[in-house]
């Protein structure tokens, strides 16, 4: 803080807590009445001292007299009595005056100084929602009135990736669901949906709590009171981040006058995400994070199917049906919007659709039909994926196999470990390729 107050003194008595404000002041009325009693007592004879401080040392009536000068009391009981003393009086109350002026427009411009008085909860959470994954943070208005016009805008650092040669660091933003309110007086969720879109699509949860991420929201609003715009922002650690939980409602409503109340007391409070925020998402680009639901899921099918399986008498097994078909092979490669290759899937041309092929049944792997479509044909991939993320397809190639015709269901598939493949319609498995 002294660094502060050498570099840059208005600053920091403005931005300054108000106890350490008045320990300045204090301590810089004390040291220049202090100087100036020493001047008196440099110069003998300077002043009369009052009978009442005659048993005291002389430093203390030195002292009062430079009070009384610099403040301009003048009481009369003491006063300079010689050249010296009245220069030193004269020269002690332009700097007392000096003073006044300037405490008095430092704490006017303190009062003065517009502020928002915007809390923020100290934790923010990782939860799901309707539309999948998302980060929660909350904001309340705690002085009750009203920020027209509030924006807010959340930006992510990620301090273990730089540039190795600039010495960098990226600052990402992360979009909001509401962005803006038309009037800001209570509390405000504030929303970030983790798709495919955001910049932490391809971050892990546990991965979101790193000390190395650090979030930063900042409010920015016109007040009313004021009549000037105030802003204020927070900065956020990876290790506040709370996964799976959620914001208990902090606004009521009194029964007498209809109008909303808020309970400040309960802005950090969390509790388990309500069953409506834990649906698992539909979008290509938040498979990721439903794929434990449907593991979950498909491993309890499998053991209640198991049960029934165990208590039914014995089934007569029935030969699966296999036909034997020349079709071309067909590979689509899907794309995100940042133009990279998020999945492949491989399809039989029939003259009524394209069937998918079901791998996890196949008697075949991919790196088999891949080595058909090298050995036959040279794909034709596109230099750069279409805008509208369509599936790129590539050359079929024409193939003969066995195969056996399904409709889509819920499958648990082989593996370590085991996942849900789910096709909606008819799908084919390839039995044997000739």
């Amino acid at each position: 803080m002294l660094r502060s107050l050498r570099t840059d003194t208005y600053h920091e008595l403005l931005t300054c807590s108000w106890l350490s404000f008045v320990l300045i002041l204090f301590s810089s009325f004390l040291v220049i009445n202090v100087l100036f009693c020493l001047i008196f007592l440099l110069c003998e004879g300077s002043y009369v001292c009052p009978p009442h401080l005659e048993a005291y040392p002389r430093f203390i009536s030195g002292l009062f007299l430079s009070i009384q000068t610099m403040s301009t009391i003048g009481y009369g009981g003491m006063l300079p009595t010689s050249l010296a003393g009245e220069l030193t009086a004269a020269f002690e109350s332009l700097i007392g005056l000096m003073f006044t002026a300037l405490s008095t427009g430092l704490i006017f411009a303190r009062l003065s100084l517009p502020s928002a008085k915007i809390v923020f909860a100290k934790p923010f959470v990782y939860t799901e929602s309707d539309q999948g994954p998302v980060l929660v943070f909350r904001v309340a208005n705690s002085r009750g009135n009203d920020l027209i016009s509030a924006e807010a805008t959340l930006h992510v650092i990620d301090l273990s990736q730089r540039n190795s040669r600039l010495k960098l660091i990226s600052i990402k933003e992360l979009t909001l669901r509401r962005s803006s309110t038309p009037t800001f007086y209570l509390n405000w969720t504030l929303i970030h949906d983790l798709d495919e879109d955001s910049p932490l699509s391809a971050y892990q949860p546990e991965a979101l709590c790193e000390p190395h991420m650090v979030y930063i929201l900042n409010i920015r609003g016109f007040d009313s009171s004021f009549g000037q715009t105030v802003c204020q922002y927070q900065r956020y650690r990876g290790t506040e981040l709370r996964l799976g939980m959620y914001f208990k409602d902090m606004v009521t409503v009194n029964e007498q006058t209809g109008q909303g109340e808020l309970q400040l007391e309960l802005l950090d409070e969390l509790e388990e995400a309500p069953a409506s925020l834990k649906s698992p998402a539909s979008s290509s680009g938040l498979k990721r994070t439903a794929l434990s639901c449907w593991i979950t899921v498909g491993l309890l099918s499998a053991a209640l199917s198991s049960a029934r399986a165990e208590a039914a008498p014995p089934a007569v097994e029935v030969p699966m049906k296999t036909e034997l078909i020349s079709a071309p092979l067909v590979k689509k490669v899907s794309y995100n919007k940042a133009g990279r290759p998020v999945g492949s899937s491989f399809y039989l041309r029939l003259s009524r659709a394209d069937l998918y092929i079901k791998l996890c049944e196949s008697k075949v792997s991919v790196a088999d039909l891949e080595r058909l479509l090298k050995r036959d044909s040279e794909p034709q991939r596109p230099e750069q994926p279409p805008a509208s993320r369509e599936p790129s397809l590539e050359l079929p190639v024409s193939v003969q196999v066995e195969v056996s015709f399904h409709q889509g269901a819920l499958d648990l598939c082989p593996g370590d470990p085991p996942y849900i493949q789910s096709r909606i319609g008819e799908y084919v498995v390839i039995h044997s390729l000739r």
